[in-house]
């Protein structure tokens, strides 16, 4: 039996062309929704400031 750790081997084509999850996903993503919940931040609140950022990069 080896003392080594597992070996993580991810599919590196998850990360061609910098691809990112859409926010929905993210927003429904629950590590996320518990850490927002253990820091007492509101998804509302949070979808809020995405936008206002979203607008404002846009202008």
């Amino acid at each position: 039996m080896s003392n080594q750790p597992p070996t993580l081997r991810l599919d590196p084509a998850i990360f061609a062309g910098s691809c990112e999850p859409p926010l929905d996903e993210l927003y429904g993503d629950p590590i996320l929704q518990a850490i927002l919940h253990r820091d007492g931040i509101d998804l509302d609140a949070l979808k809020a400031v995405v936008a206002n950022a979203q607008r404002r990069l846009a202008a």
